[in-house]
């Protein structure tokens, strides 16, 4: 039975977007001198993994291990074996996120929560966008760490909004985006202002997102972060890439890749010393590059896995599209992977934790949708059947 289905649905329903709160706090201050200072990342993973292990032994009954996971739990123990013991680099620091995904499964998620959610996390990140324009708190810290968590909730706040159609919602969103985005500037991260401008056209319909949404598509986001480093490797000593450099300098006085393509390149001949398992270091480097990342640290093996992890929870929502917390969270989560092909954050040696909550809340919406389902054909065949026998 989910936890949404008890006779405590109220406080469920609370601790849920408690929940959320926490894992958003967790994103924002572990990399900071507070988060180090506290020990928010590590209390954080074993908190993670003791209520997964309560959920095991609670939630038995909604907790099935398929053939899929098996092999890619097995594969990914060999993995980590492997390289503890020839390099003495683990990847437990970034295992453990994936667990917030069954996690939200034993919550379901209602339009009512998603909607709290949504608010908290937009409010949350105005909050901190406001406090390190006008005063000096962020002082010193990496405007690009601010940034990142401020574009990961901002994606979740306009992920509500998939349904509003009538003129004066859209002119309250455009006006607040307009605010937030020239909040967010002031961390000077090119990527965060314009993958979250991609997200609202995406929001809006102006980019007609939902009408591209097939298993191919997602596929093909999924493996952008990869094609995008190729493609800028190909064309990094190219005619093309002077034009754009050039033009880079004169519009944010930085060149385009900004060492990127250089990183990148470093990245492949790393992967190569080690093609099928990696070398265990998800820090190896800062690629600012989620496939490089992996690829270098776990092999085309592990690189595998991920995408087929992300494809699946991904495809199978992908029935209930025409759900507005679904569409909107899947947007939410697309976006920010994308962003990802040429920053930070979601696949690092302490990664950041928004990105899988995201995807947790689109895993436990589509389980309450699929038992909304399943109950409704249950009543029906009921009714099915007293009117067979009564006639």
């Amino acid at each position: 039975m989910n936890m949404e289905n008890t006779e405590s649905k109220p406080f469920i329903s609370k601790l849920l977007i408690f929940v959320c709160i926490l894992i958003w706090f967790v994103g924002f201050t572990y990399p900071t001198g507070f988060g180090q200072s506290y020990n928010v990342f590590e209390t954080a993973k074993k908190v993670t993994v003791v209520v997964f292990l309560a959920c095991i032994i609670f939630n038995n009954e909604n907790y099935h291990l398929t053939t899929k996971i098996a092999l890619a739990t097995i594969i990914i123990a060999c993995i980590t074996v492997i390289n503890v013991i020839r390099n003495d680099k683990s990847i437990e620091d970034y295992i453990w996120v994936w667990l917030l995904i069954p996690i939200m499964k034993s919550f379901g998620l209602e339009k009512s929560q998603m909607k709290k959610i949504g608010y908290i996390f937009g409010g949350m990140s105005t909050a901190v966008l406001l406090i390190g324009n006008f005063t000096d708190t962020f002082d010193g810290w990496d405007g690009n760490s601010v940034s990142m968590v401020q574009f990961f909730s901002y994606t979740v706040f306009m992920s509500i909004f998939t349904e509003v159609r009538d003129i004066k919602n859209i002119r309250n969103i455009v006006v607040f985006s307009a605010v937030y985005f020239y909040l967010l500037n002031k961390f000077d991260s090119r990527s965060a202002l314009l993958f979250s401008i991609v997200m609202l056209l995406c929001t809006l319909s102006v980019i007609p997102f939902k009408k591209f949404l097939s298993k191919t598509f997602i596929y093909l986001i999924l493996l952008s972060p990869l094609l995008i480093a190729i493609f800028v490797m190909s064309i990094n000593e190219t005619a093309l890439a002077d034009i754009l450099n050039e033009w880079s300098i004169e519009t944010f006085n930085k060149p385009i890749f900004n060492g990127r393509d250089v990183l990148w390149e470093w990245g492949i001949e790393a992967w190569l010393e080690s093609p099928f398992i990696g070398n265990g270091d998800f820090a190896h480097e800062s690629y600012h590059n989620s496939a490089i990342t992996t690829i270098v640290a776990v092999g085309a093996f592990g690189y595998l896995i991920l995408i087929g992890a992300c494809y699946g929870i991904i495809r199978r929502a992908l029935r209930w599209i025409d759900d507005s917390v679904i569409y909107g969270l899947i947007t939410s989560f697309l976006v920010v992977w994308m962003q990802q092909s040429v920053e930070l954050g979601i696949i690092a040696s302490k990664p950041n934790v928004i990105p899988y909550l995201i995807l947790g809340l689109i895993y436990a919406r589509t389980i309450t949708l699929e038992e909304k389902n399943n109950d409704t054909l249950v009543d029906n065949n009921a009714d099915l059947q007293y009117w067979e026998i009564s006639s």
